[in-house]
């Protein structure tokens, strides 16, 4: 969100609740000093919204340039004045902008059990002023930090790299922009507000278990179909929905079996319907494709017994409609039941019904975020069909 002139009101309450913050700051060569002066500053009007101390608020720093540099950790400082004096004292280095490291870095060390509580939220607030060096892999490692269970905050100053910026955070909603370094000012209260609110906890909820969806989606051999030149966001997007399939599947070289596969024929690297016998390993690989371009590995053996389901995601109509009609025709004489979800304003509707295999089996959404509302309705189509 870009700032505006709303006023937030900081509950003194939320002073209390105790979490782990981590600020991650570019110190890249893009960057003006006097603006990464502008940037410690901001930090530390943020930072005086919580109450540091030992059992509560405990604050740490990492700056990234062409590579990264840990200030200091969690919990090092145990006092507002002493962590203020640090964050003031930082030197900038300049350099590139390895965003990714920053990430990686971030995860696998600020928050290491050796860092960081395990019994309180943990928030990272990353502040950029440009595109990192690898967009590409700046979204995989944003990818496994929200795996881990971190809240990030993403805030752009001047012009940005938007997809990007929504790849890091979260969720949507805790994207902020800035024209520039002095603008951050503004930016204090609203994301002092919203780390609060992150800091919250949640209202214990009775919850009632429901029948697991694994106990009757066994034997099928499911291909997800992709768009191949997707921006970073949309892949993304499109990788969180496909991997969340794998809680509700019976993963398993006796039961389902998982493959990618992109709408055009390249060399990337496949994710078979072999690769893995579990959920966790496909997961695992999931994240790590880079973009979602991946191939599928023709090799992969075949199983009679099992269900075939072919899911093919589009955001475009075909270069080729009738030939594009004529192989799914040829898959369904093959045994494959074809789910179509067309995506945007550039799909046709009646291409989406020809290649699906019943009326059922075509889906529309306006844009990426809603393949989400599809879930329970596809999960359907491959239970239904085992």
């Amino acid at each position: 969100m870009g700032v505006t002139g709303a006023e937030y009101s900081f509950e003194k309450g939320c002073r209390n609740h105790p979490a782990d913050i981590v600020f991650v700051l570019d110190e890249s060569g893009s960057i003006w000093g006097p603006h990464f002066q502008e940037q410690l500053r901001f930090v530390n009007s943020v930072v005086d919204s919580f109450d540091i101390a030992t059992g509560k608020t405990q604050i740490g720093v990492e700056t990234f340039a062409s590579d990264v540099r840990i200030h200091f950790h969690l919990g090092q400082f145990t006092s507002s004045g002493s962590l203020r004096d640090a964050v003031a004292s930082i030197a900038q280095r300049r350099g590139a902008t390895e965003t990714a490291m920053a990430l990686e870095r971030m995860r696998t060390e600020m928050f290491s059990t050796a860092h960081a509580r395990s019994e309180v939220p943990h928030v990272a607030i990353v502040i950029t002023d440009g595109e990192s060096e690898d967009p590409v892999a700046t979204a995989i490692e944003a990818g496994k930090v929200h795996e881990a269970g971190i809240t990030v905050f993403a805030v752009g100053v001047g012009v940005m790299n938007h997809d990007e910026l929504h790849s890091i955070a979260s969720s949507e909603d805790l994207v902020f922009t800035v024209e520039n370094y002095d603008a951050l000012k503004k930016l204090k209260d609203i994301l002092a507000w919203e780390a609060c609110k992150a800091t919250t906890p949640k209202p214990t909820t009775t919850t009632t278990t429901l029948p697991q969806h694994t106990q009757r989606c066994r034997a099928a051999d499911v291909i997800f179909s992709v768009p191949d030149d997707a921006g970073i966001k949309d892949t993304n997007t499109t990788l969180t929905f496909i991997r969340s399939f794998l809680d509700d599947l019976d993963i398993g070289p006796e039961a389902v079996r998982v493959g990618l596969t992109p709408r055009l024929c390249d060399d990337k690297d496949p994710i078979a319907l072999n690769a893995h016998d579990t959920r966790s390993g496909y997961k695992a690989n999931i994240r790590q494709v880079e973009q979602l371009f991946v191939g599928l590995d023709g090799d992969a053996p075949q199983r009679g017994d099992a269900t075939k389901i072919a899911i093919l995601i589009v955001d475009n109509v075909s270069t080729d409609p009738d030939l594009t009609v004529e192989m799914a025709e040829q898959a369904l004489t093959q045994g494959v039941r074809l789910v179509a979800v067309g995506i945007g304003d550039k799909v046709d509707t009646k291409e989406l019904s020809e290649i699906a295999s019943g009326s059922n089996d075509w889906y529309h959404v306006t844009s990426y975020s809603d393949l989400s509302t599809l879930y329970d309705d596809i999960l359907g189509v491959i239970c239904r069909s085992l």
